[in-house]
């Protein structure tokens, strides 16, 4: 089995069927090894199943953030990784720099049965990625007794009222997808005079917030000293908080929140 039959093979097992079975392969065994880079221990509760089902070793690495998972990409030298888990919208990255290749979905027995936007190809046709896992980001967390009642939108939460009192992680992508929807686009590749209107929304924001946090732990205790009253998350639950003093509550806005696949 050459390195993109394995590919195939592997984006079906790993990134769509862990949970589905594959016909193709119930009677046998694949053998062999495949390495897999992946964020956190994201399938590792998968393996053991998966290598027992099919006989196959599965050597997987990790990274911290996508930046290091593009370096290590480069570093280990293309065609090392046989599957790479990145989040949304690096894969576009990825993709610009050649760093991965197009899948043959037709060799996915499953693809089909995926929710049909995460079956949507790229502008050349092509797809680069399969969708393994998905959820909501770009929800906004906010302390009621602070802001004075409830907020619902993003247009609430830079109206004025709380300019020096908002926080936003520290994620490029999830900046740029949430206010892709904020601007009101569609989901998807997007073209230069859209990245203009993007820029200047973030301009626009930036002047508003007050701080930047690396991950919501530290947001959770930003809201708690209410150095900040609102900010921007990404869970479906909210880190605790009622025990610093802070009682949080959560907004799906209408616009600006997209999915985490």
């Amino acid at each position: 089995m050459n390195r993109r039959q394995m590919l195939a093979a592997t984006a079906a097992a790993v990134s769509i069927g862990l949970t589905a079975s594959a016909s193709w392969a119930a009677d046998k065994k694949i053998g062999g090894e495949i390495n897999v880079l992946s964020w956190g221990n994201y399938i590792d509760f998968a393996l053991p199943a998966f290598e027992e089902k099919y006989g196959t070793k599965v050597n997987i690495d990790y990274y911290a953030d996508e930046k290091e998972a593009m370096n290590k990409i480069r570093a280990s030298g293309l065609g090392t990784y046989d599957v790479v888990f990145l989040g949304v919208g690096y894969e576009e990255v990825a993709r610009k720099q050649q760093l991965i290749d197009a899948l043959d979905v037709s060799k996915l027995e499953n693809f089909k049965d995926m929710y049909a936007p995460f079956q949507k190809p790229k502008s050349d046709g092509t797809h680069v990625h399969v969708t393994y896992s998905w959820g909501a980001n770009g929800l906004i967390a906010y302390d009621p007794a602070k802001t004075g009642g409830p907020i619902k939108s993003w247009k609430d939460v830079y109206s004025g009222k709380f300019k020096g009192r908002i926080g936003k992680i520290d994620k490029a992508n999830e900046q740029a997808y949430r206010t892709v929807f904020q601007a009101g686009f569609e989901y998807g590749e997007l073209n230069d005079e859209q990245w203009q209107t993007i820029a200047k929304t973030l301009e626009t924001d930036m002047p508003h917030v007050r701080t930047v946090y690396q991950h919501y732990d530290e947001m959770a205790q930003l809201l708690a000293a209410g150095e900040i009253w609102i900010a921007d998350y990404g869970r479906r639950r909210l880190p605790a908080g009622e025990g610093q003093g802070a009682q949080y509550r959560a907004c799906l806005p209408g616009r600006g929140l997209h999915r985490l696949v």
